[in-house]
């Protein structure tokens, strides 16, 4: 093959190379003009349905950052435990979306002094909504600090055989059990009625903070009244991590002194169930069973309550200030 020969065979070569790399060009750029096209479309579509960006929650999930963001507290009974004089780091003790900034004001927090003060948490996303969450804080002694209620109660329910792996059900009937002890008479009781509390002197303004040791103290004692039987009740509850809220009868009662109750969650987030629990040796009777069981109860058998001397005021209180009892009775 002469050298002109070669030179046409490599001029053909590199034309159909050319050719080639044209053709991949064009391909490429109509790729890409294709993928802007989806891209802006995609975005349009984002933003006429107002979804604008996600937020991720601590469970995982994801929602629109268009919508307002949640603050929880991760404690049984949505309240944050500190002690007298310490340090608290007040954004680690609830739980916000990610990507939320939180604004703190403790103002009204006397860390110097046991009691019951708010704490306002504001939680703000990437879009400027935000939401604002009033918390009650409860100072604490270190003598009868939130970790010795909840390894002394661990221990007694491991004596008592409730788990973790019982329902919530079985753990509040469980407990109901040993607090009010419905099969003993008085002087057999686990918790012997006494008509006084084992804190000296108790301030009932502070009734709140103070039953974490009243618990300690009672299980000690083995003796105590309604504050007592309530305190013991709410910290093996508050260890198994079961929702509750403490209730005191409204003062106006045309019943003397001061009751406390509880009311617990024995569901889960998607299916609430709450009921009414006291485990107080009661002396009187409720209308609707004709019993003195005050476990997992319904506003009206609650409500339906006679005391021995024919009262109809021991448990008043509104009951709007709480979540909402189930009406379903438990079986």
């Amino acid at each position: 093959m002469s050298y002109r020969d070669d030179l046409k065979a490599y001029k053909e070569k590199r034309e159909k190379i050319k050719k080639t790399a044209v053709l991949a060009a064009k391909i490429t750029v109509v790729a890409l003009a294709a993928l802007f096209v989806l891209t802006t479309v995609m975005v349009i579509v984002d933003m006429v349905s107002g979804d604008q960006g996600t937020v991720f929650y601590d469970d995982g999930g994801s929602t629109s950052s268009s919508k307002t963001p949640t603050i929880t507290v991760p404690t049984a009974d949505g309240k944050i435990y500190v002690y007298v004089g310490e340090t608290v780091a007040w954004k680690s003790l609830v739980n916000v979306p990610e990507g939320c900034t939180v604004s703190v004001d403790n103002s009204s927090v006397n860390l110097d002094k046991t009691g019951v003060y708010e704490v306002k948490y504001t939680a703000t996303n990437a879009t400027g909504k935000s939401t604002t969450l009033s918390v009650t804080v409860v100072v604490t002694s270190q003598n009868y600090s939130y970790s010795l209620m909840e390894s002394t109660f661990k221990k007694k329910a491991e004596s008592l055989g409730i788990t973790d792996s019982m329902s919530k059900k079985d753990i509040v009937l469980k407990v109901y059990d040993y607090v009010n002890s419905p099969s003993k008479g008085a002087d057999a009781a686990n918790i012997k009625f006494t008509n006084e509390s084992n804190i000296p002197d108790i301030d009932r303004d502070n009734w709140e903070s103070d039953w974490i040791e009243e618990a300690i103290r009672t299980l000690s004692t083995g003796q105590g009244d309604c504050y007592s039987y309530y305190s013991v009740s709410k910290a093996f509850f508050t260890v198994f991590g079961i929702d509750n809220r403490g209730i005191m009868r409204d003062p106006t009662s045309t019943e003397s002194g001061t009751h406390f109750w509880l009311i617990v969650n024995i569901g889960d987030e998607k299916n609430e169930q709450w009921y009414y629990y006291d485990a107080t040796r009661l002396a009187g009777e409720f209308g609707e069973d004709g019993t003195n069981n005050g476990c997992l109860m319904t506003l009206s058998k609650i409500q339906s309550y006679k005391t021995s001397k024919g009262g109809t005021e021991f448990y008043k209180f509104d009951p709007s200030k709480y979540p909402t009892a189930s009406t379903t009775k438990v079986n």
